[in-house]
């Protein structure tokens, strides 16, 4: 009996580790390519932004 709450706790800890992992990663991906989106047009109005500085072009 004990065993079997000890393996459901687990499992649901492992899931909700996962869905955690995988928010982030999209979150992560969302906020830099709004910045990427941001940098490109603040650029493309002649505007010099942090990124276009550490340019190594």
């Amino acid at each position: 009996m004990i065993f079997r709450a000890v393996r459901l706790t687990t499992k649901t800890f492992f899931g909700l580790l996962l869905i955690a992992s995988v928010s982030l990663n999209i979150a992560t991906v969302t906020i830099s390519g709004v910045y990427t989106a941001v940098s490109s047009m603040a650029s493309a109005a002649g505007l010099t932004t942090v990124a276009a500085l550490s340019s190594p072009i």
